[in-house]
């Protein structure tokens, strides 16, 4: 017996009862064939979503980078809770120094030294500049002229013997370095005089 259509190859009546069980059998197989179909449609697709390997990867990767995003985020959250008790701690450490009766006048003296020794070597540098413009507009030319061959001289005597150093470079490094030992050395004496103060 074929099911096709509404007709069969036996030959029944249709309103007998055997005609009946036989049109309920055949509705009854066509649901069930309706059924396993999607029930086989179904299976098919679980089986293609495990063999796509690059959907399973791309949805592991998404899956991974969420969960490095939210670490990140739970680290960057807790570094940021640091630095701000840090710094909280920094500006108070700092408000109890400055706050301190001997701490500013020894701040303040450092700096006035600073700015003192500074003033004077600007002032120095000033004052030989301004000489050396002032004498060398009073030189006559036979005064300028000695001058030059003195210079000279030296300058030739000076390259044959030594480095591409000139003395007064020298000089100027020397006096750079003194003041910065000496700046130094007065922050020096006015921290030890704050931390033990």
């Amino acid at each position: 017996m074929t099911i096709s259509g509404s007709h069969s190859t036996n030959s029944t009546q249709v309103g007998s009862p055997q005609g009946d069980d036989k049109a309920d059998s055949a509705a009854r197989l066509r649901a069930d064939i309706a059924q396993m179909r999607e029930d086989l449609g179904d299976i098919v697709e679980a089986l293609a979503a495990k063999a796509d390997v690059k959907a399973r990867a791309k949805a592991g990767a998404k899956d991974k980078t969420e969960h490095v995003k939210a670490n990140l985020a739970a680290h960057a959250h807790q570094a940021e809770a640091h630095v701000r008790t840090m710094a909280t701690e920094v500006t108070t450490k700092a408000r109890q120094i400055a706050t301190k009766d001997n701490a500013m006048p020894a701040v303040r003296r450092g700096a006035v030294a600073t700015a003192a020794v500074a003033t004077a070597g600007g002032g120095a540098v000033a004052v030989t500049a301004w000489l050396r413009r002032r004498n060398a507009a009073r030189q006559t030319p036979w005064q300028r002229a000695l001058w030059a061959a003195r210079r000279s001289g030296v300058q030739v005597r000076h390259a044959a013997t030594s480095q591409a150093v000139t003395p007064g470079a020298r000089g100027a490094a020397a006096a750079g370095i003194g003041l910065l030992m000496f700046v130094w050395l007065r922050r020096r004496r006015a921290r030890r005089h704050v931390e033990m103060g």
